[in-house]
């Protein structure tokens, strides 16, 4: 149920607690742990983290504060739906993710900027499959603001991480993909009617 052994770094500008509350929030929103799931008991989970019981109930109480996870009493802690993540949470990192840029784009620098004026820090996140799990986990990072790709492989990465996320451009044909947008009834009924004399018949 849980990645063991935790990579937690004894780094006093990142307290051990919340690297919990990052490392547990990751594997809840993406999937990892599921709706229902019961985490190991308090004594078991400190044990395999390397921390005391003060500093695991810290990081559950941040979770819990967020609507992840509700604790019972005789019975444990519980895992709740990814979807009832509270939105007015304490927020203070979010990534910026580019898709391998070697200069990062003037777009990308005014968000980072934006996100500095309102008391927040930027990550620069690079759209690597292999590690951007790791980098999200790693930066304990909060939300997503993603620049275009035109990839069907990163459209799916990013529809897998489930967190609070924003994508700056919805591509319309990408690699593999065909997808059509439409915000009306009218437009729904075309839109299939087009998609059906051109072949498609997976919906």
């Amino acid at each position: 149920m849980l990645n063991s052994p935790y990579q937690l770094k004894r780094d006093a500008r990142n307290p051990l607690y919340q690297q919990i509350a990052s490392n547990l929030r990751l594997q809840i929103t993406s999937g990892q742990i599921s709706q229902g799931d019961f985490l190991a008991p308090e004594k078991e989970l400190s044990q395999e983290m390397g921390v005391n019981h003060i500093t695991l109930r810290k990081a559950l109480m941040v979770l819990e504060g967020e609507g992840l996870i509700t604790r019972k009493r005789k019975v444990g802690t519980v895992v709740l739906a990814p979807s009832f993540w509270k939105l007015d949470v304490a927020i203070s990192k979010i990534g910026i993710l580019v898709w391998n840029e070697a200069e990062l784009s003037e777009d990308a620098s005014s968000f980072c900027r934006q996100i500095t004026s309102q008391e927040m820090t930027p990550v620069i996140l690079r759209g690597d499959q292999d590690d951007l799990r790791e980098q999200i986990r790693e930066n304990g990072i909060h939300g997503l603001i993603i620049f275009p790709t035109a990839k069907a492989a990163n459209i799916r990465l990013i529809d897998s991480i489930k967190m609070p996320k924003l994508l700056l451009q919805y591509v319309t044909r990408v690699e593999g993909m065909d997808n059509l947008v439409i915000d009306s009834f009218p437009g729904v009924y075309g839109g299939v009617k087009q998609l059906l004399n051109f072949g498609h018949r997976d919906f």
